[in-house]
């Protein structure tokens, strides 16, 4: 459900680009479908169970929201990581320009 969701996230993504979303959203749900190896069939099955027991759906989409926050805190490390890595580059690389030639 939380790669459903990331998918689902690209999709709503794409419609602001003015992709076609037919387009775009069966080869993202077939990945997901050939990673847990589940037919399309089993997907829509094991989602109308669960929606038959509200309590249980709740759990799962309680769970789902928890990975969604974990790799939105993942990703925002990352790309300060990033951010730290590049302005140090830049800084060593401006430091070594302004070094003056030294003849020898």
């Amino acid at each position: 459900m939380t790669d459903v969701q990331i998918a689902e996230g690209a999709l709503t993504y794409s419609r602001v680009k003015y992709r076609t979303v037919k387009e775009l959203k069966e080869p993202y749900y077939n990945q997901i479908f050939l990673h847990y190896s589940i037919s399309p069939q089993d997907f829509i099955d094991n989602l109308n169970y669960y929606n038959s027991i509200p309590e249980v759906m709740e759990g799962i989409v309680d769970k789902v929201l928890e990975n969604l926050n974990q790799m939105q805190a993942q990703v925002e490390i990352e790309i300060q990581e990033q951010i730290i890595a590049d302005s140090l580059a830049k800084l060593q690389s401006d430091s070594l320009a302004q070094q003056p030639l030294v003849d020898d």
